[in-house]
């Protein structure tokens, strides 16, 4: 259990854990507001012109019924109300050219009023026709309200739990134990640069024994190509952790005199702990090719260094139930000691018919993407990971929503640790990974067996960080708030129940010793509620999970 001393703190510190809700990445994550292209399933019918008395047909009737589909002519694009938003910026995402043939039923056209507000840059976006200058000439009429586009998003503070690394230290000193450590970590962006719609964000993330930055930059079109590009930063040092049941690890033993029994070099920490540090570098694109779809392309390369001593020379773990001596296995680090370089292609395809961006009540939303490293492009490690995922909005009737969600993702290959799927990403009960670093050593919760009992449960107590992760959830919500304020423009309280999966290959065809029934699954259960929060500075998501798993040790 956690010291007397540090619960004030820890608890003082959970309390103002809140997430934006861009950065849940595995628990079906929002893209980048860039990235948004959300549409309605209920979008209000385009206005037609004050009089339809100069409107005249385009297209003649398709069939015998004699009805005729009135059409008309795109003068202009009119922009009202953007103070400072580019009238020219916008005026791009219209799909249709002047002089064009415009349908008020057009899917496209449909979808422009979401994709505007999808941005970020707008609290209020309507269309409407007004007539134009000649017989079947229309102007589209694009009016907004601004909001502000310097916000935050992620501002995430609470308690981690962390074990020191043993550094070559001989077997005369005390093991290193888990302890709870504070962490600290900020994104903000501003998502509308001088107007030009371009994006500059910046992330930090501040522990005692980790942390980092990140800069990016997003151009929405370059040179009115409909490809964006978009540039990314970062340098970490990190701290992972391996192992949790009866660790051994190597350790250098005295020269000058002879160690009586292995013994002597080892020692038995909590886990075994490789420290390293990790600079990488992203080039992407992406496009519209769709209505509610979008393709990205991305090359994203890392430089990663493990100091000397910073990787056990080797470190071993008793693995399932049993304890005999064919229970005890060696940890695997994946990752190369010294310089290592990752090279890795990315292809992505987003989904995305919402009715909103920040707390839809209706619609679906899904994510693809697919990695690739390969000696081909330079890459220390080879390997292949591919990513799903899938959330759809039900309305209820009496203004209540409820989300089915799922996802799935899998490893294939040589993957540094890193590139891996972590129980902390799948579980809402412990902190998320902020900048890939990994903030919490404790093992699954196991709540589907008692808490930590190594005797029950099921196999989910020996994973950490594995090739195969799956996610099922549900989660029911309901609005506080609405309409826009001075501060908080919308809230909605939700409760969330799911199950999860996380595993190695090895261990799916042969069960983790020990385990017998449906324990050999390595599943469990994860819960949470609270609040998430549209306000003037950012979305942001407060829960109560971790708060109630903080003193579990």
């Amino acid at each position: 259990m956690m010291r007397a001393g540090a619960r004030p703190l820890a608890l003082a510190l959970s309390l103002l854990t809140c997430r934006a809700l861009a950065q849940d990445a595995v628990h079906a994550p929002l893209p980048a507001p860039e990235a948004l292209a959300p549409t309605p399933a209920q979008t209000p019918p385009l206005p037609a012109p004050a009089t339809l008395a100069h409107a005249t047909p385009v297209d003649a009737p398709d069939d015998a019924s004699g009805i005729v589909e009135l059409k008309y002519l795109l003068q202009r694009v009119r922009v009202v109300g953007n103070h400072n938003t580019n009238s020219d910026l916008i005026k791009r995402f219209v799909p249709i050219q002047t002089g064009s043939s415009l349908d008020p039923n057009d899917p496209e056209i449909e979808a422009l009023r979401y994709r505007l507000l999808g941005t970020g840059w707008f609290d209020r976006v309507d269309l409407r026709l007004e007539r134009g200058s000649s017989p079947g000439w229309v102007e589209l009429v694009i009016e907004v309200e601004e909001r502000s586009t310097l916000v935050f998003q992620q501002l995430a503070a609470g308690m981690g739990w962390s074990v020191e690394g043993l550094r070559g230290r001989t077997g005369d000193d005390k093991a290193p134990r888990r302890r709870p450590e504070p962490y600290l970590g900020l994104g903000i962006a501003e998502t509308n640069l001088l107007g030009t719609g371009r994006t500059l964000s910046a992330e930090l993330l501040g522990a005692p024994d980790q942390g980092g930055g990140a800069l990016s930059f997003y151009i929405p079109s370059v040179r009115l190509t409909g490809w964006s590009l978009r540039l990314r930063g970062s340098l970490v040092k990190g701290r992972e952790y391996f192992g949790d049941d009866d660790v051994r690890v190597s350790v250098g033993c005295g020269l000058d005199t002879a160690p009586v029994d292995t013994s002597d070099c080892e020692e038995s920490p909590d886990a075994a702990v490789v420290e390293y540090w990790r600079s990488g570098l992203s080039v992407g694109t992406s496009r519209d090719v769709g209505a509610f779809t979008r393709l990205s392309l991305e090359w994203h390369g890392d430089f990663v260094k493990v100091p000397r001593g910073g990787v056990p020379v080797a470190a071993s773990e008793r693995r399932g139930r049993t304890n005999d001596d064919l229970s005890r296995v060696p940890i695997d680090f994946s990752i190369e000691p010294g310089r290592s370089y990752v090279s890795m292609l990315t292809v992505g395809l987003l989904y995305d018919k919402r009715d909103s961006a920040i707390l839809p009540t209706r619609g679906t939303s899904a994510n693809f993407a697919g990695d690739l490293a390969s000696a081909l492009i330079g890459s220390d490690y080879s390997f292949m990971r591919v990513q799903a995922s899938l959330n759809h909005w039900f309305p209820l009737r009496w203004g209540h929503t409820i989300r089915v969600g799922a996802f799935a993702g899998a490893v294939f290959g040589y993957a540094p640790f890193f590139y891996k799927f972590f129980v902390t990403d799948l579980t809402d009960l412990q902190p998320s990974r902020i900048l890939g670093l990994n903030l919490d050593h404790r093992p699954a919760p196991n709540l589907l067996g008692g808490v930590h009992d190594k005797n029950g449960g099921t196999a989910i107590a020996q994973m950490r960080q594995e090739e195969l992760a799956g996610r099922i959830d549900v989660e029911y919500s309901w609005p506080l708030v609405r309409g826009r304020r001075k501060f908080v423009k919308a809230a909605d309280a939700f409760a969330l129940v799911g199950f999860y999966g996380l595993s190695d290959p090895d261990d799916l065809r042969v069960s983790v010793p020990g385990y017998r029934g449906i324990a050999k699954l390595p599943i469990d259960l994860t819960f949470d509620a609270g609040v998430r929060l549209d306000t003037r500075i950012g979305v942001f998501q407060i829960g109560i999970a971790k708060l109630f798993w903080l003193p579990f040790k």
